[in-house]
């Protein structure tokens, strides 16, 4: 059988015109393109009408395990998709009917006495007949419409990708790689130019099967080079039963003399355990200060390398940029243990009256931290604020005792008056949009491995997509067509660009209520838009995987920038107290004499808030990210210590015996 007289054998048949036979033409007669339309715009109604009430159904009667809100944000474009699929299969059948409905009829025309004008058709069995029958209707009815619907969606997202990239170059952004990657340093002049980061040093090469790739490490051991403290989290009894920080927020070294001997016991009876280290510990516990520092003289030579690059201007550590958010950041948790590390040997000095070095750990604390300030990886942002709570806490126990001298005040000052944190935060964020684009890039050249990747990020804002739901939204993107991969990177770019214009405005310096207020009304909305928007279907979906809500990260910023100035205020109040023996009454007694100028508050851009207590000490808190003066309460507890609200101001901590929420 042709597929002419396949064509012309479904054509003829009630059921193909729904019983109503008045609808049915002639075989003389021709086929119009009137028709043509009505079975086009008849099919895609009926099929959209149909997808339209099967979803609803589902969602009424809950039929399938699938949350009723995530359905109900998935019909729009699925009904959108059966819509133009469905034309087009209508349109494939019709016109390919006319075709041949017209051929015959022009041969009828020709020949009226034709005995075929009402000649029954011969009977086919399977093979001649059933069998070709199939191929054709796959080849007229589903192949050609699916390879049309494909064609018409990657040339609509091809074109908008174009506007999308001119639109961005018309804007002076990059969005390329190469503007991601920065210029290398000199060893000479680069802080991570040392043999300690070169141990994390690595290779990608492929598997020796083909399938997926490994890394190769410079040098064998990579991980015994690790600096590394006692892993008490991983054992929860442990950690019960020794307590690292007083009541009142000071370390206790005793407790951390106790974990470095119970590490080296270990280590010693299990060496195949690289989680617990030999730390050098004397056959009976002496001074807890001085068995700290015996334990953390393991990493001396370590510390000395850093020490004698801290003057280094650049901060280029070799970052896989090109591997994009498979890059491997070994070095980040390195600069957080060295600060940890600075930290108790800082604190142990302190106790055996020794200032001098504990300054020079603390500063060295800092100098760790400053490292990643010129680094693109958003995440290298959050490790450095951490670092620098890390130092503050240092900065904050030499001042309860009056450890430091004023000489060392006025280093540390210096040094926290040079803190900016928020344009890292900007230009990371950037950096972000440059990566998401890269990977949709990719993902369109080899889209099975890419989306593997995709499919392992957390969509933490798409909480009902669990389930069912979970795996018909994993699997659409394998399906779906490139063009849609187009059409998610131009919303990922427009995504990114409200981002960087909400962190322009969440992280402006010195902002006033009004500012504040503004900030985060456009953080909801926005927030709003990735869940309503980022989820509702494939052409968002995959950029809502890609696209982060950093509400919190921008938060976590302005909370270091507002606690470096309150450093410079807590570093002059105890220059004021070494000299007066007493903290001000007020902070306008600090200039100009200890400082030129008393820093406002970062958030609202008042003064910070600041009063003598009755114990010799003092409290001094910014207002915090809803900038309201809430009394210097970081958060509310109830009677049992659990915490009640968000944060509310930022108090530079208080020495009281207390368990109460502290920022550092």
């Amino acid at each position: 059988m042709k597929l002419t007289e396949y064509i012309l054998r479904r054509n003829e048949r009630p059921i193909t015109w729904g019983f109503i036979r008045s609808w049915m033409p002639a075989r003389t007669s021709h086929y119009s393109w009137w028709r043509v339309l009505l079975i086009t715009l008849a099919l895609s109604g009926f099929s959209t009408g149909l997808v339209w009430c099967g979803v609803e159904l589902i969602i009424r009667t809950g039929a399938w395990d699938m949350d009723a809100r995530y359905l109900e944000r998935q019909r729009a474009w699925m009904v959108e998709a059966t819509a133009e699929w469905t034309a087009l299969v209508g349109l494939c059948w019709s016109i390919v009917s006319r075709l041949c409905w017209n051929q015959r009829a022009n041969r009828l025309a020709a020949h009226p006495e034709s005995p075929k004008v009402n000649q029954a058709w011969p009977r086919r069995g399977f093979l001649n007949g059933t069998l070709p029958g199939w191929g054709y209707f796959w080849i007229v009815a589903l192949a050609t419409p699916t390879l049309l619907f494909y064609s018409i969606e990657n040339a609509k997202g091809a074109w908008g990708w174009n506007r999308m990239q001119a639109k961005l170059k018309a804007e002076g952004v990059c969005y390329q790689l190469d503007c991601l990657i920065p210029p290398p340093a000199r060893d000479e002049e680069n802080f991570f130019g040392t043999p300690y980061w070169s141990n994390f040093e690595y290779k990608t090469v492929p598997e020796t099967n083909g399938r997926g790739f490994r890394h190769v490490w410079a040098v064998t051991n990579w991980y015994g080079k690790q600096m590394h403290l006692p892993p008490v989290k991983k054992h929860p009894p442990m950690a019960q039963q020794r307590q690292f920080e007083d009541t009142d927020g000071r370390i206790q070294l005793a407790n951390w003399a106790e974990a470095f001997r119970e590490s080296a016991a270990h280590a010693a009876t299990n060496a195949h355990d690289i989680s617990y280290r030999p730390y050098p510990t004397l056959p009976s516990p002496g001074h807890p200060a001085d068995d700290v520092l015996l334990a953390l003289s393991l990493y001396d030579d370590y510390l000395a390398e850093f020490a004698a690059a801290a003057s280094r201007p650049r901060n280029r550590y070799p970052a896989h940029c090109g591997e994009l958010f498979s890059t491997l950041l070994p070095y980040l948790n390195q600069i957080k243990f060295g600060a940890q590390i600075c930290q108790l040997r800082a604190i142990a000095h302190l106790a055996r009256g020794n200032s001098v070095a504990a300054a020079t750990n603390t500063l060295l604390g800092f100098r760790l931290a400053e490292s990643l300030q010129e680094e693109v990886f958003l995440i290298s942002h959050m490790v450095r604020f951490a670092s620098d709570a890390i130092n503050l806490h240092t900065l904050w126990e030499g001042m309860l005792e009056h450890r430091w001298t004023d000489t060392q005040l006025i280093a540390f000052e210096k040094i926290l008056s040079q803190r900016e944190y928020t344009q890292g935060m900007i230009q990371s964020v950037g950096a972000e949009r440059i990566i998401g684009c890269a990977e949709l890039d990719r993902a369109i050249d080899d889209r099975w491995s890419q989306l593997q990747l995709f499919d392992s990020l957390p969509d933490e804002r798409d909480e009902e997509s669990s389930g069912d739901a979970n795996g018909l939204h994993s699997a659409i993107p394998y399906l779906m067509p490139t063009g849609w991969l187009r059409i998610n990177q131009i919303h990922l770019m427009e995504g990114y660009q409200r981002l960087i214009d909400l962190a322009r405005l969440k992280l402006a310096p010195d902002r006033s209520l009004k500012a504040m207020k503004s900030a985060d009304e456009w953080e909801k909305s926005f927030d709003q838009l990735l869940t309503d928007y980022y989820g509702n279907g494939p052409q968002s979906s995959v950029a809502g995987r890609l696209l982060p809500a950093l509400g919190k990260a921008f938060d976590k910023a302005n909370r270091a920038q507002s606690l470096a100035r309150m450093g410079v205020i807590a570093c002059a109040l105890e220059r004021y107290h070494i000299a007066q023996n007493r903290y001000p009454k007020s902070l306008d007694e600090l200039a100009p004499t200890y400082l030129a100028a008393i820093p406002t508050d970062w958030m609202g851009g008042g003064p910070f808030h600041y009063r003598p207590t009755d114990d010799g000490w003092f409290q001094l808190w910014s207002v915090g990210p809803n900038g309201i003066d809430d009394g210097g309460v970081l958060r509310k507890t109830n009677a049992n210590g659990k915490i009640q609200s968000e944060e509310l101001d930022w108090p530079w901590p208080s020495p009281a015996k207390s368990r109460q929420p502290r920022v550092f």
